[in-house]
Order: C-alpha cells, then sequence, then structure tokens
C-alpha cells in the first residue's frame, strides 16, 4: 500500500501556528503554540524586541524557510507550499552578528518581509508561523498564555510539550507527555509511549480521550509520552509493509513499491521514535524495564514496526488497535524474541479493520506461539473504539508489570 499524498500544505502531522517568547530568568523562553522549544543559541531582549538567531528562526521554520549570507548581510527566502515565495536581505537595524552567530529581530523580519502578523510587548512577543488568525484574535488576553507562564513557574505534572530537532527530517518534531503527580525526578518510573494513528499527531490521544487517558496514567502512576511520526501516513516506518489483506511479496525489499522519497520518509519516521523516547529520558526518568506501547490505526502497524527493529524487550507489553500488518510480514520468530506481549483489540464496527484481526490477524499469532490476547470493543469504530476500552489497556499493562 503505498502512502497516499498528503495535500500540499499539510505534509505534516503537525504544523507550528504560533511563535512566542516569553521573558523568563535567563532571558526570552521560546514557545511553539504549547510546545517548549530549546534555542540553539540564547535569544536576546535588547530595545524592546526579541532577538533569535538565524538558525533558531530558520529551524522554526523548516523546512521553508532559508537563510544565508550575501555580502556581510543576511538574506531570507521563504518558500511556503500553495503560497508566493518570497525573499529579503535584511538591513543592518534588523539583523546583528553576535560571537559565532547571527541574529534576527524575529517579529518586525517575519512580519515585514513576509507578512507573518506579530506583535511585541514587554510581557510577551508573539508572532505566527503558520497561524491563520492574527495574534490579537489568538491570544486576546493575557490568560490565553497561562499554560506556557506556568510551565516557565514550575509547573512539573501533568501535560508538558516538547519538541526537538531532527537533521535528517529538517524538521522540528513535537512530542507530547503527561507526568503523574507520583512522579519523583531521578526515580524510575514506567511510561506508556503512545502512537498516533495515520494523519495525526502527539495529541491524537489526549484529544479523542477528552483527556481521560491522563485519568488513567494518573490512577496508576504511568508517564504518558505520546510520539509524532514526522510525515503523515509514514506510520513510525511501518508504511513500508503491506496491511491486512494487502498483499505482497516478503521477498521483496519494497513490497508497497513506495518511490525512493517515500522511503526515505518511512525511514526518518522510523528512525524518529528512538530520537523523541531518548529525548524525553533527558527530562524524565523513564524506567526501561517498564516501558509499554499502545497505538490505533496507523498507530498500531508503528507499533509493530517499532518491535521489529528496538532490542529485545524495548516494549514489555503492547496493546493494539485498528489494523494489523497483513500476516505475510509477521515474522513471528522475531516476535517472540522480542518478549513483548501483544494485547490486540478489535472495535466490531471498525470498517477499515474488516474483522482480519478477529479472523486472521490473532489466530495466526497465538497459533504461532506469540504471547497474545484479544479483546473485542463492542460497538467501537476505528478511530474511536480504543478509547472504550481504557481500563482494559491499562490492566492489561499492570498484568505485565
Amino acid at each position: 500500500m503505498p502512502i497516499p499524498k498528503a495535500p500540499l500544505g499539510e505534509e505534516f502531522g503537525y504544523d507550528f501556528q504560533y511563535l512566542i517568547l516569553l521573558p523568563d530568568v535567563d532571558g526570552p523562553a521560546v514557545f511553539l503554540d504549547a510546545y517548549r522549544y530549546e534555542p540553539v543559541y540564547p535569544p536576546l531582549a535588547e530595545d524592546g524586541s526579541v532577538w533569535l538567531s538565524a538558525e533558531d528562526l530558520r529551524r522554526i521554520y523548516a523546512p521553508y524557510l532559508a537563510i544565508s549570507e550575501e555580502g556581510g548581510r543576511l538574506a531570507l527566502t521563504y518558500c511556503p507550499p500553495l503560497r508566493p515565495s518570497g525573499k529579503a536581505v535584511l538591513e543592518a537595524a534588523d539583523s546583528q552578528k553576535a560571537a559565532s552567530a547571527w541574529y534576527v529581530r524575529v517579529v518586525p523580519v517575519m512580519r515585514d518581509c513576509f507578512g507573518k502578523p506579530g506583535r511585541e510587548a514587554p510581557d510577551a512577543s508573539l508572532v505566527a508561523v503558520d497561524g491563520k488568525k492574527p495574534v490579537e484574535e489568538a491570544f486576546p488576553s493575557p490568560m490565553a498564555l497561562l499554560p506556557q507562564r506556568n510551565r516557565l513557574q514550575g509547573k512539573i505534572y501533568g501535560e508538558q510539550d516538547y519538541s526537538l530537532w531532527m537533521e535528517e527530517a529538517n524538521r522540528l518534531i513535537p512530542y507530547r507527555m503527561y507526568i503523574p503527580c507520583s512522579y519523583r525526578p531521578g526515580v524510575p518510573q514506567k511510561a506508556v509511549v503512545c502512537f498516533h494513528g495515520g494523519d495525526a499527531n502527539a495529541d491524537y490521544m489526549f484529544r479523542h480521550t477528552g483527556n481521560a487517558i491522563c485519568r488513567w496514567a494518573e490512577k496508576q502512576g504511568y508517564i504518558l509520552l505520546a510520539l509524532t511520526s514526522y510525515r503523515k501516513y509514514t506510520f513510525f516506518g511501518a508504511s513500508k509493509v503491506p496491511t491486512g489483506k494487502d498483499s505482497g511479496d516478503p521477498a521483496d525489499p519494497n513490497p508497497c513499491g513506495l518511490t525512493e522519497e517515500e522511503q526515505r520518509w518511512c525511514q526518518v519516521a522510523e528512525d524518529s521514535v528512538l530520537l523523541q523516547i531518548q529525548d524525553a529520558e533527558k527530562r524524565y526518568c523513564l524506567d526501561r524495564e517498564h516501558l509499554y506501547a499502545m497505538g490505533n490505526s496507523g498507530g498500531c502497524l508503528g507499533i509493530f514496526q517499532q518491535v521489529k527493529v528496538l532490542p529485545a524487550g524495548f516494549f514489555r507489553a503492547a496493546a493494539c488497535s485498528g489494523g494489523l500488518p497483513s500476516i505475510q510480514f509477521l515474522d513471528t520468530e522475531l516476535l517472540r524474541s522480542k518478549g513483548t506481549c501483544f494485547l490486540l483489540l478489535m472495535s466490531t464496527e471498525d470498517a477499515f479493520d474488516g474483522q482480519y484481526t478477529l479472523r486472521e490477524g490473532y489466530p495466526y499469532l497465538q497459533d504461532r506461539d506469540v504471547p497474545v490476547e484479544f479483546c473485542p470493543v463492542g460497538g467501537g469504530s476505528h478511530l474511536l473504539g480504543w478509547t472504550l476500552a481504557l481500563e482494559d489497556i491499562f490492566g492489561f499493562f499492570c498484568k505485565h508489570s
């Protein structure tokens, strides 16, 4: 099954809408929407303006912004999809070189050069990245920035959102976490790694459960780590393998007939999983002996792909719903050697899955001694069936703790 072509302008599962610059003890703090961004070079606050390094500005607007030096001046070229491209050579008042880095007066430059609406103020400077609303409408009052301000004021529990730069992707990748109040810094805590569905992002598990998944994580003492798969439809690398009743030759290195570009996207998405986990481990102490996984649809496919490529025992248990790789591509000997226990959920009204999990996938794994359990979800749909089974999912994880 080749990767479906995402519409132009929607190549990625998440497009940052607003760049938010807030005063902090050590200088301006940077958020992309709710996601914290860690600058390569420290931002500067001078004369009422916030200055970002050119490299940081390039990353925030990647992959559409290119920055170069021309005759001692900084040149910015912005090439967004479906919109006119633009180039600006900055005047001295808008750029400066400090130490080894070029800096840009970010709000007026992006506003005046590329029409990105922005606002400079002592309490908060804002500028659109891809935001469709003017910042005055998106942030009508200081209350709109309370989540970011709370983070700066030491909120260490609950939702925590981050972004990391991946060079191979030429892209910032956002990931989202939930930290239970039982967490203690430096003490390993069991964690669930969440894999989203096909055209979604790290918000998937939170949004579709109305944050009920956080209540279960809090009750059972799990950290949640929700990943983003770099590009739409890459399924954390699993798009390389046929799904369900799709046919393909297991001996063919490219059974889905992907283009070279699509294969590269898949590999980057596959590699981004461990990168996101490792980045989260820099911030919180995840118990590597008690890592679990859950995913629906493309996230289910992604889990099977990751179990194949990650070290044995990386995930102690995994809850999967909404489809399976074709059984031709389920290497049961390899799966047994990995030691992961699987819970297969099947929503009875899941038209996409087509009963493949019940009739073929589950019996195939069970007959070949892969540790697997089956859980039907009565009345559940493809998109939301798993949300009705959170008690079963967390009960399964607790059983394997």
